[in-house]
């Protein structure tokens, strides 16, 4: 992807899904999200893209459903993905969310952070992923991709059922028997735990805030 280049919708429809008009919490969710820095990428974040350190910056759970929904992997394939839960983050102040994701063929099984305060969503992809530019026919990036902004105990295997509930009549069915074929096609072992290398260990470390000394 070059430099730059616009993956998403427009800003202003980016930030129609942030607005929540008539919804008290959504609104003030929604200006917290439109105050925050419009960005591809948080400044001074260091890290892997993607990581608890350098947090993918998005328009809130929406726009963290659209973005893994237009994410492929190296062999082209779509991502199944799951929330595993919220933490914080050295990089921004505020709650940030981790999503487990796989492609659909067994490959490149990943976890991927996001800062869900921001107005727009981030036009880079992380190392070994591609995103799909916007429909130019619609303006429009779809809100159904195989996975859902809840924790699912038994993922990837537990699905498709969470996608029928998740996406009511036909969307759900669709998006539920697309995972089930593929579940059915390819092999999904979660791969061991990677520990993390020095050098990621020292980043890490580097960015927990230094308490100042106290005067005896």
């Amino acid at each position: 992807m070059k430099k730059g280049a616009q993956m998403h919708e427009s800003a202003e429809k980016q930030r129609q899904d942030i607005a929540g008009e008539g919804i008290p919490d959504m609104e003030a969710m929604g200006a917290q999200m439109a105050a925050g820095p419009d960005c591809d990428e948080i400044p001074g974040a260091k890290g892997a893209f993607g990581s608890p350190a350098n947090p993918i910056p998005v328009n809130g759970p929406i726009g963290e459903r659209k973005y893994l929904a237009k994410l492929r992997g190296q062999t082209g394939q779509a991502v199944m993905f799951h929330r595993k839960g919220s933490n914080f983050s050295a990089a921004v102040p505020t709650p940030v969310d981790t999503f487990e994701a796989v492609c659909m063929d067994g490959t490149q099984w990943t976890e991927l952070t996001f800062s869900p305060y921001h107005p727009r969503r981030s036009n880079r992809a992380p190392e070994g992923f591609t995103l799909t530019p916007t429909d130019p026919k619609t303006g429009t990036d779809p809100v159904e991709g195989h996975g859902t902004t809840f924790f699912v105990f038994n993922f990837p295997q537990a699905l498709p059922e969470t996608l029928r509930g998740d996406f009511e009549g036909e969307p759900g069915e669709r998006l539920a028997r697309e995972v089930e074929a593929a579940l059915a096609k390819a092999r999904f072992q979660r791969p061991e735990p990677k520990m993390p290398s020095q050098k990621e260990l020292e980043e890490m470390l580097g960015q927990l805030p230094r308490k100042k000394p106290t005067t005896p």
